[in-house]
């Protein structure tokens, strides 16, 4: 699925038209929108996706094993998280004060919420930490 992504962005931001996808990629673009790797337009007559720059990333780090390997996260204004790590370890320790949504091979996609940061903190995580 990544690859049929990479395929499709070849790191550039522009519009594709929806029609010249399958029934298949046209579902996986939806799951890819709810996943913020797409964005979705409607035209007058026509549908387009746009990937977003979290897509071109993600897609770009298939081929650079060098950005693999150190991972970083990128925390939204409004808490949504992006990890991206292979790192099982990682994962791991961001489940204790995240909300893990979904888990690709190497992009962990979650939110701090209230609900996960008293969970870290009666799990003895303190702030500075």
């Amino acid at each position: 699925i990544l690859r049929s992504l990479k395929f499709l962005c070849q790191g550039i931001l522009e519009a594709y038209n929806l029609n010249t996808l399958s029934e298949i990629q046209r579902s996986m673009i939806k799951d890819f929108a709810d996943l913020g790797l797409v964005k979705l337009q409607q035209g007058r007559k026509e549908s387009w996706f746009i990937p977003t720059k979290l897509a071109t990333n993600l897609s770009m780090s298939l081929t650079d094993s060098s950005a693999r390997k150190e991972g970083f996260v990128v925390v939204e204004t409004n808490f949504r998280m992006y990890a991206y790590s292979t790192s099982k370890l990682h994962c791991e320790i961001l489940r204790l004060f995240s909300k893990i949504e979904y888990q690709l091979p190497n992009l962990i996609v979650g939110a701090i919420t209230k609900e996960s940061l008293y969970n870290a903190f009666e799990n003895g995580i303190t702030a500075e930490q």
